[in-house]
C-alpha cells in the first residue's frame, strides 16, 4: 500500500475563511457555535470541552497571523492527517505487506489554493497539490518552473514504480531510497522535497486529536464523509 499527505491539506477549507477578513472574524468570534458543526462533534456530550481544547490549541487570541495559521493546521489535522494516521495504524495491524508513506512538502509555483479562495496567497502545499505533478491541470496561470518539472518527474517515477512492481524504488532507481513503515510507533515516511529525505512520525501534530474525548466513539462508526 502507498498513501500520503500534502503538508498543508487543510487549506482546502481554511483559505476561504482566512483570505476574507469578515469571514475570518465570523469564524473566530463564533467558533463555539461553528466549531462543533464543521468538525462533526455537535452531538457529542463533550462538545463544550472539545471546543475549549481546540480553541486553546489552534486559535490564539489577539494574534491574527498565528490564528490564521492555526486554522489551516486545524483543518489539516482533523480532516486529513489524523484520519490518515488512524487508517495507517489499522492497516498495519492487519497486514505484513510493505506500506509506503509520503508527505509532499515541495511548494510548486502554482497551488490549488488559487481556486480554493485566494489566487495570490501562499498557503503552503495545499490539498491536491500532488495531483499537479501527475496530471495536466487547467487553472495553472503561472509558468511552471524547471524545479516543478523535476519534481513532477520524481513523483511520476515513484508512483509508476510502485504501480509496476509494488515498490517505489524500482525498476527505475532514484537518489533517495523510500523505506517502508516498520511500525505504527515509528511511522516512517518520505518527505518529498527538492532534496527528499526519510523521516519518522508522520503528522505528529495531529496526534492531539487522539487525546480529545471524540475519536474513541467514532472509530467504530461505519460512515464516510466524501470531501
Amino acid at each position: 500500500w502507498m498513501t500520503g499527505l500534502t503538508k498543508d491539506e487543510g487549506c482546502l477549507k481554511s483559505v476561504w475563511i482566512t483570505a476574507n477578513s469578515s469571514r475570518y472574524q465570523e469564524f473566530t468570534a463564533g467558533f463555539d457555535t461553528i466549531g462543533p458543526v464543521t468538525f462533526y462533534y455537535d452531538n457529542s456530550p463533550f462538545a463544550e470541552e472539545i471546543t475549549k481544547k481546540i480553541r486553546a490549541k489552534y486559535l490564539k487570541e489577539n494574534d491574527e497571523q498565528t490564528t490564521q495559521r492555526g486554522i489551516l493546521d486545524l483543518y489539516t489535522d482533523s480532516y486529513f492527517a489524523y484520519p490518515a494516521v488512524e487508517a495507517i495504524e489499522l492497516v498495519l495491524s492487519y497486514t505484513k505487506n510493505p506500506i509506503y508513506l509520503y508527505e509532499l512538502a515541495y511548494r510548486a509555483t502554482n497551488s490549488f489554493s488559487q481556486i480554493f479562495g485566494d489566487p495570490e496567497g501562499n498557503y503552503g502545499v495545499c490539498h491536491a497539490d500532488d495531483l499537479m505533478h501527475l496530471f495536466p491541470i487547467g487553472f495553472m496561470d503561472k509558468p511552471v518552473s524547471p524545479e516543478d518539472l523535476k519534481m513532477s518527474e520524481t513523483i511520476v517515477t515513484l508512483f509508476t514504480n510502485f504501480a509496476t512492481s509494488g515498490n517505489p524504488n524500482k525498476p527505475i532507481g532514484l537518489p533517495i531510497k523510500w523505506e517502508p513503515v516498520t511500525s505504527a510507533r515509528n511511522m516512517e515516511y518520505l518527505e518529498i522535497e527538492s532534496q527528499s529525505t526519510m523521516k519518522e512520525n508522520l503528522a505528529a501534530r495531529s496526534r492531539y486529536w487522539g487525546t480529545l474525548p471524540l475519536w474513541h466513539s467514532l472509530r467504530n462508526s461505519r460512515f464516510m464523509d466524501e470531501l
